[in-house]
């Protein structure tokens, strides 16, 4: 995925806000409300309302565009303040979060396949660029003030709805991470049970079901995650654990 650098739109060759450092565990989610972009308008159009939003905040002395990132219905992402800044989003939340914008109106459009896999995009690169925790909440601005923000028909996403990452059962949040090393016979028999458990999702031939996450393991988990779309970096954590219908 490729996002429309600041430079691109007309904004700051520097973002706004502070900088932050660490994996992030809250993932703030916004519409935009107006504009509100249908899918297939031009590139010229989106990059007008991503630097008159930045004039918008500006103006209500934000020091410039709030949020991290925008997506639009067609897929385009757009970079506000990007990766390693404090945002304005979302009072009291900014230095912990990351805000990511629709540019729709959620109360009454309903969010294209599109944008939301943007989204995905977008926060998949956050977890491996290391800005994003693995294990991160999302959550809709509305929650923390008192707004439509980001409307009923976002929140009825998968970006927030049921198969949002707030709603993974607690058995997948309680399960450890695994990754190349774990296991074995110098392990924890709950670490060793939980490596098997994996090797028998992954569907690993009876001989490889030994409780160690070896390089065929690896190999595996790779695989795995790439077939569903997931980032591929042989780590297991809730998200593949999710994907593996653990």
């Amino acid at each position: 995925m490729r996002i429309i650098s600041r430079t691109e739109w007309g904004g700051p060759l520097a973002a706004p806000g502070h900088f932050t450092s660490g994996p992030k565990t809250l993932v703030i989610i916004h519409h935009s409300y107006r504009p509100n972009r249908a899918c297939g308008v031009s590139r010229i159009r989106e990059r007008a309302d991503v630097l008159s939003m930045h004039r918008y905040h500006l103006e209500q002395g934000w020091g410039g565009i709030g949020y991290n990132f925008l997506a639009f219905q067609g897929g385009n992402a757009y970079e506000g303040r990007g990766w390693g800044r404090t945002g304005a989003h979302t009072v009291g939340r900014n230095s912990s979060s990351v805000g990511i914008c629709l540019v729709i109106d959620g109360t009454s459009v309903v969010p294209t396949q599109a944008i939301i896999d943007t989204v995905e995009d977008i926060i998949a690169q956050g977890i491996s660029l290391g800005h994003i925790s693995e294990i991160h909440t999302r959550a809709p601005h509305d929650q923390f003030q008192a707004k439509d923000c980001p409307g009923r028909f976002v929140k009825a996403s998968s970006l927030l709805g049921t198969k949002g990452i707030p709603t993974l059962p607690d058995i997948i949040r309680a399960r450890p991470t695994l990754r190349l090393g774990k296991g074995g016979k110098n392990a924890d028999s709950d670490t060793v049970a939980a490596v098997r458990e994996l090797q028998r999702r992954l569907k690993m031939k009876p001989e490889h079901q030994t409780g160690y996450f070896g390089p065929i393991t690896d190999v595996a988990v790779r695989e795995f995650q790439k077939a569903s779309g997931l980032v591929v970096d042989g780590i297991v954590g809730p998200m593949t654990w999710a994907a593996l219908g653990a």
